[in-house]
């Protein structure tokens, strides 16, 4: 980074290089400028929006290394030295717009367009897998982004028709056919098999008047050991007498009226 003869560093700052959509930036920065702050406000790129700003709508979603990261929750300083790529980096050098995108538009899979940029970040790494997953794995997908407009099946119908389009041109990487099955190799001859080992001594004989307890319970059968007294069953209380909570009701009315008088 050159420097004028009245340069003059600022304070508490730090210097931080970051590659932005194969542009790199050279900028001082205060070390607890988000990176959402860093792209906007530093490398004027304003197709990454702001949101609720704690990582929840998804619409600052941006690729650090190539991984979809949330903005709102990364320093700038975490980025220095790395290669970063906002939604401005998807469309081809002469304008072109990235078969996701083009999806979108057909699709109609955007209505105000907030939570759009965040989508096409979040969706774009993930497409080599949309062949493999249902709608509502494709839902689960894409479910940490945020959207009040289309109700997600326009944005399914576009990663659907994103991921096909793709796969016609190459552009994904397509799976290897599987290859033929090695033939089976000769088996080993079978071993001396052990001779058996001696019968284990029976157990001692149970006393008179009792049957021998198994040391596992038979199902539906209590477990109750046979050498132990059965608990004794609680004998049920008696009701008292409707006659007799009467008059104890009366006893004490009366009682009642002799005090105030």
């Amino acid at each position: 980074m050159r420097r004028g003869r009245g340069y003059r560093r600022r304070v508490g700052c730090v210097e931080v290089s970051i590659d932005i959509n194969g542009t790199v930036l050279h900028r001082e920065i205060d070390p607890r400028m988000l990176l959402t702050d860093f792209i906007r406000h530093e490398a004027r790129l304003t197709g990454t929006h702001v949101g609720c700003e704690h990582g929840v709508c998804g619409a600052c979603t941006v690729q650090l290394e190539g991984v979809a990261v949330r903005a709102c929750l990364l320093l700038a300083v975490q980025a220095h030295r790395r290669r970063l790529r906002t939604v401005e980096g998807m469309a081809a050098p002469d304008g072109a717009l990235h078969p996701l995108q083009q999806a979108f538009h057909e699709t109609h899979a955007l209505q105000c367009g907030f939570c759009t940029p965040g989508f096409l970040m979040a969706i774009e790494p993930m497409l080599t897998r949309a062949g493999e997953l249902d709608d509502s794995e494709l839902r689960e997908l894409i479910a940490g982004n945020l959207c009040r407009c289309t109700g997600y099946d326009s944005i399914v119908r576009a990663v659907r028709l994103a991921h096909a389009r793709m796969a016609q041109t190459s552009e994904l990487p397509a799976s290897a056919p599987p290859g033929p099955s090695a033939p089976p190799g000769p088996s080993a001859p079978p071993g001396p098999s052990a001779p058996p080992g001696p019968p284990a001594p029976p157990g001692p004989p149970a006393p008179p008047g009792q049957a021998a307890v198994s040391e596992r319970p038979i199902p539906g059968e209590p477990s109750a050991r046979p050498d132990r007294p059965p608990a004794p069953r609680s004998r049920p209380l008696r009701r008292a007498p409707v006659a007799l909570a009467l008059l104890v009701l009366a006893g004490a009315a009366a009682i009642g009226l002799r005090r105030r008088e």
